[in-house]
């Protein structure tokens, strides 16, 4: 069986001064590596994840796939804005990230949803 090979889209960038230098790579999967000379190596990885949320896809940052989340995301997509609400009572929120696309998204809804209502 061959060997998948996986390549990452990767930006290098360095310079070099009389008092060290210094190279920071960062890539497509929210990795960057920072090292200066004489300071030791840094690295910040950043992973990212999405959701398909109310027929679209919102990725999250800072964070593997949580199935709690997950999880509150399907019961969204079925029960809509009361289920929201619920969560909100029981001091409950979804990532930063979601909660301003749903903020977003429930505010579009309504909108449309009176459009209908004046036409019709």
């Amino acid at each position: 069986m061959a060997k998948k090979r996986v390549t990452l889209n990767t930006n290098l960038a360095g310079s070099l001064t009389s008092a060290g230098s210094s190279i920071a790579i960062n890539n497509s999967v929210g990795t960057s590596i920072t090292t200066t000379s004489g300071s030791g190596l840094t690295i910040n990885y950043q992973p990212k994840t999405t959701y398909h949320i109310l027929g679209e896809d919102v990725e999250v940052s800072g964070g593997y796939k949580d199935g709690n989340t997950a999880m509150m995301v399907a019961t969204l997509n079925v029960l809509g804005k009361p289920f929201l609400d619920e969560l909100h009572k029981n001091s409950v929120f979804f990532p930063t990230e979601i909660e301003e696309y749903l903020e977003k998204k429930f505010k579009w809804i309504e909108r449309d949803k009176k459009i209908d209502d004046i036409i019709n």
